[in-house]
């Protein structure tokens, strides 16, 4: 088997010719002693793994080289482990780098041992992450279109399924941005109508003066301009499902008409007499309160509970757990397949960030955020800037003590992703089955029994 490829990078030749001894039994050793060679030597050599001095340069000024080569690195392979050196006087920068994408740091004078074995791990480690992403599908969704684990989520893919089985009136409410057009066309798609007409007509879009025709039809005539018939929306959805979304903002003659479709279920052409009988289940939608605009006077009540026989509340993404960074990291892997490029990272203070920030817009604002900043942001690992968010200031803590949390923290969300399935939590977690269970026991995390074991765990 070909040796690893690993580039040192580091300003002091003596350290070069050391580490290139020292390592050069496991790993094919390149060396650079600048940040214009060790970029070079990264887009030719390709290396999985490398070291490289956080205080490259000569002077203070160039000190964030290191940074600049470890970003530089991850952004052409983001699979490549970056082992950063860096002086006991510089935790706070180690901690940066870490934040960054570093997989380990070490601090001189070099532990040889030490080193190797972390090489060796992160060389095993960065052949399963490549691995695991040129088998890697896209993430899978259950049919509904919607990504996420959280229990509100899965309460809600019930709640459509029971909905989609009958042919009642379905009332779809939640926040703008949150997916109830992917409802609706869930709701849609799990029903017997499945492969009848799905019509969508936004009733905020269109003008008052339009919308009557556009859901109704007209005759020949019917006014001017009407200079052929027209079959209306809900002729369309005959057989099938009509999606009225934005049904807040119908108008009150509207409201009326749509009042009695749900009561007859006829309707009338625009400069008709001649009652129309359809086969269409109606979904309807709104952002609005329903309830205070009937209150309010501004819609019909009556309307209101036929249109509320089965009602869906779509959650907005602040009640909704973890998925916010579930879905950033979808949204980023779809950015980079369309892009044909490497998926880029969330560091640790970006996805703290994340779930503090509380998503006025949802699922749409987090989407166009994420998209936006993994476009402009110039490595491989985006950061709370990137996004325009706020970091997450935390105190100054011992660094082996912060990585240990963090360790700790990855493995009991890898557990809850995959329903405490231990084969399952350690593919997540690109490590080997033994390797969790050694984690586990370190953090004094439950150790799944005998039975799960031959559960599957």
């Amino acid at each position: 088997m070909d040796k690893p490829t690993l580039l040192v990078v580091d300003d002091h030749e003596h350290i070069l010719k050391q580490l290139s001894w020292a390592l050069s039994n496991d790993f094919t050793v390149h060396t650079a002693t600048s940040k214009e060679a060790a970029i070079a030597a990264i887009g030719r050599e390709q290396p999985a793994l490398m070291t490289v001095d956080l205080a490259l340069g000569p002077d203070d000024s160039q000190r964030r080289q290191g940074f600049e080569v470890l970003q530089e690195a991850l952004c052409v392979d983001p699979a490549m482990k970056v082992i950063v050196i860096t002086s006991d006087q510089e935790e706070a920068t180690a901690i940066e780098a870490v934040t960054l994408g570093a997989f380990d740091y070490f601090v001189k004078p070099l532990p040889l041992d030490d080193l190797r074995v972390a090489l060796r791990r992160a060389a095993y480690l960065g052949n399963l992450h490549r691995q695991a992403r040129g088998m890697a599908e896209p993430p899978q969704d259950d049919g509904t279109g919607m990504i996420g684990n959280s229990a509100t989520m899965l309460t809600l893919r019930q709640r459509i399924r029971r909905v989609a089985a009958t042919d009642l009136t379905a009332l779809v409410l939640g926040e703008s941005g949150v997916g109830k057009e992917l409802v609706a066309r869930a709701i849609a798609n799990f029903s017997t109508r499945q492969n009848q007409p799905y019509v969508v007509v936004n009733c905020a879009a269109i003008p008052d003066t339009l919308l009557e025709t556009e859901l109704f039809g007209h005759e020949k005539g019917s006014f001017t301009g009407a200079h052929a018939q027209k079959k209306g929306k809900f002729e369309l959805a005959d057989h099938g499902t009509l999606f009225l979304d934005e049904i807040g903002d119908l108008n009150p003659e509207l409201q009326a008409k749509l009042l009695r479709f749900l009561q007859e279920r006829s309707i009338e052409r625009l400069g008709s007499n001649r009652p129309i009988q359809l086969d269409v289940r109606i979904v309807a939608a709104t952002n609005r309160d329903l309830e205070r605009a009937v209150q309010d006077t501004r819609f019909r009540e009556d309307l209101y509970y036929r249109l509320k026989v089965l009602p869906v509340r779509v959650p907005p993404l602040r009640e909704r757990d973890d998925d916010v960074l579930v879905l950033a990291r979808y949204f980023l892997e779809q950015l980079a397949r369309d892009m044909h490029t490497p998926a880029k990272r969330l560091a640790h203070e970006t996805e703290a960030a994340l779930r503090r920030h509380q998503w006025p817009g949802n699922v749409r604002e987090l989407e166009n955020v994420v998209k936006s900043g993994a476009v402009t942001c110039r490595g491989a690992v985006i950061s709370a800037k990137d996004l325009d968010l706020e970091p997450v200031v935390e105190p100054p803590r011992n660094l082996r003590l912060a990585r240990d949390e963090l360790e700790r923290d990855l493995i009991e969300r890898a557990l809850r992703r995959n329903d405490g399935v231990i084969s399952r939590a350690a593919r997540d977690l690109s490590i080997s089955r033994v390797t969790l269970y050694d984690l586990l026991t370190k953090h004094g995390l439950r150790v799944p029994t005998g039975d799960e074991k031959a559960q599957g765990y």
